[in-house]
């Protein structure tokens, strides 16, 4: 890959923190992780990281993602192909640079959007009186409490990332840039209430408790960014 094609995937992935839906994303994200904390909790002056895995952990911070998660980027790529701004560039520097630079950008856009929801968070708990065990003297976590925490942590950002990628194949299926939001949030409704109707104990595992659990949540995103790549491309061929 050539200067040019490096300047492009990274000018598109620069576009990210010039879009106002990621900084939306991070601060709605700390409003969703609070709604889980109750006030006694916050008053006992707990653990800022055990109340953090005690958020990540609960019903409507994981519901909430799949919107999170789409909402920085996702309805991009779309947005450039139907104003036509995607072929000028695909002109410049050919069909690869361009669909790798929406694909990594995907991937950032997810990513960071949710580290910086997180890292707001954690200011916040830190503000109000919640001890931060990294600024203390106090103990860091027990090493299961560790494992619980970095546990959810790789799995939302597993799921950010195929949300995200979710919601761009959405958007250029359907041509519209709202399903980008839709359909990540549908989709992730209607898996929630299957495994809870027909896989009840599917749905009370622990996230990467077995190595074939844990195989399959690399292996979604990994399958959500290729089918993306590849309905990314047919779409800007087809109208090139």
């Amino acid at each position: 890959m050539n200067h040019m094609a490096f300047h492009i995937v990274f000018s598109i992935s620069g576009r990210i923190f010039r879009q106002k839906w990621f900084y939306l994303s991070a601060v709605v994200m700390v409003f969703c992780l609070w709604m889980e904390l109750d006030a006694d909790a916050i008053r006992s002056k707990t653990d800022s990281f055990l109340l953090l895995s005690a958020a990540l952990s609960g019903r409507g911070s994981r519901l909430s993602l799949p919107l999170l998660a789409s909402l920085p980027f996702s309805a991009n790529a779309w947005q450039e192909i139907s104003s036509r701004a995607a072929y000028s560039c695909v002109f410049r520097c050919g069909y690869r640079p361009y669909l790798a630079g929406q694909l990594v950008a995907l991937f950032l856009a997810a990513c960071l959007s949710q580290l910086l929801g997180l890292l707001l968070f954690l200011f916040l708990l830190v503000c109000l009186g919640a001890p931060l065990p990294l600024l203390s003297m106090t103990p860091f976590l027990t090493a299961g409490t560790q494992t619980s925490l970095l546990t959810e942590l790789s799995s939302r950002l597993l799921a950010a990332i195929s949300f995200a990628h979710l919601g761009c194949i959405g958007a250029i299926l359907t041509r519209d840039a709202v399903c980008a939001l839709v359909i990540p949030t549908a989709v992730s409704f209607s898996l929630s209430l299957l495994t809870e109707r027909f896989f009840p104990a599917l749905a009370d595992m622990p996230s990467g408790s077995t190595i074939p659990f844990a195989l399959a949540r690399l292996a979604v995103p990994f399958f959500c960014i290729v089918t993306n790549g590849f309905f990314l491309y047919l779409e800007v061929r087809r109208h090139a």
